[in-house]
């Protein structure tokens, strides 16, 4: 359980940087002047990859019930701390030895 718990963090990171890797990309192609078609074509690219990554993330299954981690009767929340089906925390507790 705990490998599929990590497994869920590691793609929320991956999501979040995917997320914010578009401003530095940018920044960075902004700087070498391009021109305004690469950035379009950077543009719908970045987003293409971003909604592809974000359809397979909501489709993470919780590695307790089996259900998607983030989804329950078609709405979802991508920064929950537990499943929205079974409630399995993401992260374990602080005292949970004690």
């Amino acid at each position: 359980m705990r490998r599929g718990l990590n497994r869920i963090r590691k793609r929320r990171l991956i999501l979040l940087g995917l997320f914010l890797g578009f401003i530095p990309l940018a920044t960075i192609l902004t700087l070498a002047q391009v021109g305004e078609p690469v950035m379009g074509i950077m543009a719908v690219g970045h987003m293409a990859v971003l909604m592809i990554y974000f359809l397979a993330f909501m489709r993470t299954c919780c590695p307790r019930c089996g259900e998607t981690f983030f989804l329950r009767n078609g709405f979802g929340r991508i920064f929950i701390r537990r499943c929205m089906n079974c409630k399995l925390p993401l992260k374990p507790r602080r005292n949970a030895g004690m």
